[in-house]
């Protein structure tokens, strides 16, 4: 890739020389270290999610080790940092602004990596700046790893940007305009915003977006509690000058991204500044910005679920359908629901945890929002982050969900007129193209906690399971399915593991006394693809993407309990859920019986439980989703039931 700098100064183009690039107009030299140019220089400070002394440890590691025995460990020591450092599903913002321009995009504060690596399966080139050392060094290791050839790493100034005027497509600023403040402390955090986001706009061509997530000061985590981003819980809610005094009494120098090992107090005061909706606008407009603003949940880390914030039918909508899925506000959630759009509206202006922001030099390109919305004739919709897709719910005037548009997360096509889907059937094949439309199955995802829904999903597996029957399972078929995925295990670093291999051989062992059919598989048979529709009595099953005709006849069963037992409570006690007391043990137990009844056999649970996440996530692994959520879950359950030997419990 042939990178253009400018100096970061002077905005002179600059040379290249052997050791690096150097400035004709202010002679100032850069220097190439070891795989990035470095326009900060000797300057060293440290900020991150650990201390200094683990981000060091955790290199070492992966050179003695190799990347992932060294990640593996460090997610032991640090589990909260997995998803934050591996999931996909952190870019889903990036549907509300990705248009046919996808040629370069630069990453402001690229931390570990994690945005960098999956925008460079989106667009051409993506230029990666950082300024802490420790945290370039683990990127390279991490694109290395991944065999990530479009991605340029550059140490510098967030402050002072390296690059041509109208350089970048898409510019993000993922958690990084609240931090541009303690970069200058000598005026106010203000100016030094406004002034990052003039620089910003500077480098973005003309009809590119910088997106920019970030918290509401009045967000509904800070004022049940949550630390700011000074550490200390309270502070974005008070005024300016108390925040500032505040912090100066009690806060940690370098607040929530301090280094963890020092009890050094913060004496610049309080300049992490944050906004009401309101606020951003009108920052946003000084800096000569045109805006959307879009509100997500649970935050602009999380992008789970996301909608425009003028768009009232939507957020009604989201409420009263996808509202169950906010478990931590349900309480709140309930209330919302009965109220009118507009009252929702101005809560979800004042609440809502973060904000998406899309801003624009002028009249803003045809993004996927605009085609899905053009294509289906329907004007309101919220995201939702699921798979290996991001999903569209689509609703009418009346705020009901009327279409779904699927978005696949990864490519560089950008079609403009979309073609239409029917997930209900076995036989009909997702699209190639990466957007695609299907119309709204009546329903609502089967509730886990409900045995009679429970029930009538099981005797609707056993129905098409009877329909499906085809010819006895043989002893080569087992034999053939178990080195196969013997041979995938040893392909997947965090299942490469001999015990794994044993769990394999014990199925083998279990399958080959037994005389049962092969079956047709649904492939991913879990509560949210099981649609109860009360008003007729029916249950729609969707999303046959992984359909078998030759299918194993417990595979789905066992999926479905699986997917029980982790809704029901933690990962970390997978294995008790059938102890007395827990709340879904007599749902599993009755699951487990109507099952066998069906066989005519008991069934164990300890072996089939095993089996099948281990042949999801090699499924998983082949279609490139080793870092889905449902992936890592279920490699957590893998590590527990290692852990706790016999998964108690279950047995036979």
């Amino acid at each position: 890739m042939n990178a253009e700098y400018r100096c970061p100064k002077c905005k002179t183009f600059l040379t290249a020389t052997p050791e690096g690039y150097s400035c004709q107009n202010c002679n100032c030299v850069y220097f190439l270290r070891d795989g990035y140019v470095d326009f900060i220089g000797e300057s060293e400070f440290y900020a991150g999610e650990v201390s200094k002394k683990q981000m060091e440890i955790l290199i070492q590691e992966i050179d003695s080790l190799g990347y992932e025995e060294g990640i593996s460990r460090f997610f032991k020591q640090n589990p909260s940092l997995q998803d934050y450092v591996t999931s996909v599903r952190r870019i889903d913002w990036v549907c509300h602004c990705l248009t046919k321009n996808n040629s370069r995009c630069l990453d402001i504060g690229s931390g570990l990596g994690n945005i960098s690596e999956n925008l460079s399966r989106i667009y051409g080139e993506v230029y990666s700046l950082e300024a802490v050392k420790e945290r370039i060094e683990f990127q390279k290791r991490r694109y290395k790893n991944s065999n990530r050839a479009n991605i340029i790493i550059l140490r510098g100034n967030a402050l002072e940007l390296p690059f041509p005027d109208n350089y970048f497509d898409l510019i993000v600023c993922n958690g990084v305009l609240e931090w541009v403040g303690m970069m200058n402390t000598n005026v106010s955090p203000r100016e030094v915003q406004l002034s990052f986001l003039r620089e910003v706009k500077r480098v973005l061509s003309n009809n590119g977006c910088l997106y920019v997530g970030i918290e509401n000061r009045l967000g509904l985590p800070f004022l049940l509690g949550e630390r700011d981003h000074s550490g200390l819980p309270y502070t974005s809610l008070l005024p300016r000058w108390l925040a500032n005094f505040v912090v100066k009494k009690f806060g940690r120098a370098g607040g929530v991204y301090g280094d963890k090992s020092s009890v050094i107090r913060e004496k610049r005061g309080y300049h992490t500044y944050t906004y009401t909706i309101y606020g951003y606008k009108k920052l946003f407009a000084q800096a000569g910005f045109g805006l959307k603003s879009y509100w997500v949940f649970p935050s602009y880390n999380e992008p789970y679920f996301s909608g425009n914030l003028e768009d009232k039918i939507g957020l009604k909508a989201f409420v009263r359908y996808q509202g169950d899925f906010v478990k931590r506000f349900k309480i709140l959630v309930s209330i919302i629901k009965k109220m009118p759009k507009s009252v929702i509206r101005l809560t979800a202006n004042l609440l809502s945890p973060s904000f998406l922001f899309y801003c624009f030099k002028s009249n803003s390109p045809d993004s996927v929002d605009e085609i899905i919305v053009s294509n289906a004739a329907i004007q309101s919709f919220t995201t939702i982050s699921q798979g290996s897709d991001i999903k569209y719910v689509l609703y009418d005037k009346r705020g009901k969900p009327a279409r779904i548009a699927h978005l696949k997360r990864f490519g560089n096509d950008f079609p403009t007129v979309l073609r239409s889907y029917d997930k209900t059937s076995p036989n009909s094949h997702i699209p190639k193209e990466r957007i695609w439309l299907e119309d709204w199955i009546s329903g609502r995802p089967l509730a886990y906690l409900k045995s009679d829904e429970i029930a009538a999903a099981i005797n609707w597996l056993v129905d098409f399971q009877d329909k499906t029957r085809g010819p006895s399972i043989t002893t080569n078929d087992i034999t053939s399915e178990v080195n196969y995925i013997k041979i995938e295990l040893m392909k997947i670093p965090d299942l490469n593991k001999l015990e794994y291999v044993r769990w394999i051989e014990d199925y083998q062992q279990f399958m080959e006394g037994l005389r049962i059919s092969k079956v047709a598989e649904h492939g991913d048979f879990w509560q949210g693809n099981i649609l109860i529709d009360k008003s007729v009595n029916k249950i729609n099953v969707i999303d046959w993407d992984h359909y078998r005709e030759d299918g194993n006849p417990f595979f789905d069963f066992i999926f479905f309990i699986i997917n029980v037992i982790l809704l029901g409570g933690s990962v970390e006690e997978f294995g008790h859920y059938l102890d007395e007391g827990r709340r879904v043990a007599s749902i599993v137990k009755k699951m487990k019986a109507k099952v066998e009844s069906y066989f005519g056999f008991e069934l164990n649970l300890d072996i089939l439980i095993r089996y099948v996440i281990i042949r999801f996530i090699i499924r998983k692994h082949l279609e490139g989703g080793s870092y889905d959520q449902t992936t890592i879950t279920l490699k957590k359950v893998l590590n527990i039931l290692s852990q706790d030997g016999q998964a108690a419990g279950f047995g036979t």
